[in-house]
């Protein structure tokens, strides 16, 4: 797992609350459901590899999508002792998978003018 797709995506250091407390369960919360998302994705990527053997690039589950896919089952996953939610985010995770492309880099742009994140706009779990 990288440092942009736990900053951007899973918004890390973006807490919901002030105190101690609420940055403590803010951060265990996220690093728990991008260990599970992580898990779950490897099965996901194993059979995408095995379909997608002809293709000209190697591709990948899209992490973003898996995150959003996850964030909506996780209360399912975890109180239920049925392995069909397992089954069902393994087919979403496999429904878009991003291509790898090699050597490609962009310039970064930064603003230092603005905020990237207000207390208020805190995308919950």
């Amino acid at each position: 797992m990288n440092l942009g797709h736990l900053k951007n995506h899973v918004q890390l250091e973006n807490f919901t609350g002030l105190s101690s407390l609420s940055i403590k369960q803010d951060f265990y919360a996220n690093c728990f459901i991008t260990n599970l998302q992580s898990i779950m994705a490897r099965d996901a990527q194993l059979e995408i590899k095995d379909e997608k053997k002809n293709t000209k690039y190697e591709y990948k589950v899209n992490r973003n999508l898996s995150l959003g896919f996850m964030k909506n089952r996780i209360v399912e996953i975890l109180t239920s002792n049925n392995p069909k939610y397992m089954e069902e985010l393994k087919l979403l995770f496999k429904i878009e998978p991003v291509p790898i492309r090699k050597n490609r880099k962009f310039p970064r742009i930064f603003h230092k003018w603005r905020l990237k994140y207000y207390m208020n706009s805190k995308k919950a779990v």
